[in-house]
């Protein structure tokens, strides 16, 4: 795997993170 398509996956997980952070405590 490039380093490109690494970053590209930390940065998708990154996103899910704070995607689901945001929306946890607003559903709770």
């Amino acid at each position: 795997m490039c380093a490109s398509q690494v970053l590209k996956t930390i940065d998708m997980r990154l996103l899910l993170v704070k995607q689901s952070a945001s929306v946890g405590p607003m559903q709770a």
